[in-house]
């Protein structure tokens, strides 16, 4: 899936998902342009994660996510 429908499953956002691809924390696959998230690294990463700020987003710092 795109980030705009892993940001519309998940309910996180679009501009943190980019920030957790380019930490590396989220494996995509780019097809020119297009980034690409499995469903299943989506699902495990939700998992993994679930009820856990990931490392590096503090409560109130936008200026991470930009």
């Amino acid at each position: 899936m795109t980030i705009d429908e892993a940001a519309d499953c998940t309910g996180i956002g679009r501009n943190t998902l980019r920030k957790l691809v380019s930490w590396g924390k989220i494996p995509v696959l780019r097809i020119g342009r297009k980034t690409i998230i499995r469903i299943d690294v989506i699902s495990a990463f939700m998992e993994i994660n679930q009820g856990v700020r990931p490392a590096g987003l503090r409560p109130g710092a936008a200026s991470d996510l930009t």
